[in-house]
């Protein structure tokens, strides 16, 4: 005999491949769903097994798709405001400090002088 496999071998290894492929390609396709849920690289791959054991479950559609439902709702009453600035570029906190202080102790003064 040949050690050139059998026609049922090299189907079932085919399936193999093809079914490493699926799974490969699922695994990132739920891995790029998590990053715009979870923003993070390191939760990310920790949570993918997980939920790749979940891929099967009835219902679990419905899971993924509420918490990408929530992601967006969050995302529009967030309104964008979450990213804004809202201290001067131009100073810095101590320098915004210092005169803030300085100022603080000029209407202190201001006032105790201004009945003499």
């Amino acid at each position: 005999m040949s050690d050139k496999p059998s026609l049922l071998e090299r189907l079932m290894g085919s399936a193999k491949n093809k079914a490493d492929d699926n799974k490969g390609a699922l695994e990132a396709e739920i891995k790029a769903k998590l990053k715009g849920i979870l923003y993070d690289e390191e939760l990310v791959n920790e949570l993918a097994p997980v939920f790749m054991k979940l891929q099967g479950v009835d219902g679990f559609n419905q899971v993924f798709e509420l918490l990408e439902t929530k992601e967006r709702q969050i995302e529009a009453m967030s309104g964008g405001d979450w990213f804004k600035q809202e201290t001067n570029p131009d100073k810095s906190t101590e320098e915004q400090t210092t005169e803030d202080s300085a100022s603080l102790v000029d209407q202190i003064l201001s006032k105790k002088y201004e009945g003499k």
